[in-house]
């Protein structure tokens, strides 16, 4: 009988079964899509931030040399009433529009630019070095000026090397900016800064002085101003009347009487108030010609005052008319002439 044992021994073993593989359902991978920056917005707001810092800077330079003006002259004589304050609004106004421009367009920026945006870069940058070259040559004027130049213009030279400094720190700021990008991301907080304190002091400088002023003396400018009108009335009554008018009254309610548009109080309140005064005279200087004569009515026209001239040195100031200048506050009077003609046939 075999033995079981060495027929195990023997027995062949068993061939191993293929694996098969069993397909998964797996889904598709899906690749992540880079957000592409809408190239026409981009470039929209680097224009814009690039233009309005310039267009900030250069109401910066105006209001510096305004207030440097008004500073050094102690007087605003050839300063309008509304420029200053004028002046303070657009500065304020374009810088907070630069600064939030420059936010949204700091998210979107790069560091090295091609295409539209080279272009916008370069022609700003270019902009920008010119404008900064130009303030050098004119504070080098003026310091020429002051040296070599005459006493009379020292003031002006003066305010021209303030502005032209001021024009020249920010415009090579504004450079950095635009064609450092990486440089001013670094100081982006320092940068802005200095922008808004230089604004801030300049609105406080403005603030407390020339526009205070300008509110002080509103009555003074209207006195003056009336004035001006009425001596040019009074001419036209002359002529047309022949004769002096009897009070202000009469001649304010002629024809003759025009308002200035720089009048910001009624002739008729002036009068009313006593601001302004008239005395005629009743002495009538008489020229005979060949063909005419000529009649020279003279008359007082008073103005009260109730600030001090600031500046005394031009006849254009708010406190003068007809070349003659107030130094004083209280009582100013001028002694005027108007003349008529009347051909020697109409006797």
């Amino acid at each position: 009988m075999p033995d079981d044992s060495n027929m195990t021994e023997n027995a062949t073993p068993p061939l191993a079964q293929p694996v098969v593989a069993v397909p998964v359902a797996t889904e598709p991978l899906q690749k992540e899509t880079p957000v592409v920056p809408n190239v026409a917005v981009t470039s929209v707001l680097q224009w814009l931030t690039y233009s309005f810092w310039g267009w900030a800077v250069v109401t910066i330079g105006y209001l510096v040399a305004l207030v440097s003006s008004y500073t050094l002259n102690n007087s605003y004589e050839s300063i309008s009433p509304v420029t200053i304050p004028s002046a303070v609004a657009a500065a304020v106004i374009l810088l907070v529009i630069a600064v939030v421009t420059d936010h949204f367009y700091s998210k979107r920026e790069t560091e090295h630019k091609t295409g539209i945006a080279m272009v916008l870069m370069v022609i700003h940058a270019v902009l920008f070095g010119l404008l900064a070259v130009g303030s050098l040559i004119v504070i080098a004027f003026g310091l020429i000026q002051l040296l070599v130049g005459s006493s009379s213009g020292v003031i002006a030279s003066q305010v021209a090397i303030i502005t032209a400094s001021t024009l020249f720190v920010t415009y090579v700021l504004i450079l950095i900016r635009v064609v450092r990008p990486y440089i001013f991301s670094k100081f982006r907080i320092v940068f802005k800064a200095i922008f808004i304190l230089l604004v801030a002091v300049l609105t406080v400088l403005a603030i407390t002085g020339p526009v205070v002023q300008t509110v002080k003396t509103k009555n003074d400018r209207a006195v003056t101003t009336a004035l001006v009108s009425l001596e040019s009335s009074m001419q036209q009554f002359v002529a047309s009347e022949k004769r002096l008018p009897k009070d202000l009254n009469e001649l304010l309610e002629s024809s003759t009487t025009r308002a200035s548009s720089s009048q910001t109080v009624p002739i008729a309140d002036l009068v009313k108030d006593n601001r302004i005064t008239y005395t005629p005279n009743e002495l009538v200087a008489q020229t005979f010609l060949s063909s005419r004569t000529t009649k020279e009515y003279t008359y007082q026209l008073c103005g009260m005052f109730d600030y001090a001239a600031q500046d005394t040195r031009s006849s254009s100031s708010y406190y003068s008319y007809n070349k003659s200048t107030r130094v004083d506050a209280g009582k100013y009077c001028q002694t005027l002439d108007a003349t008529s003609y009347q051909s020697l046939n109409s006797y």
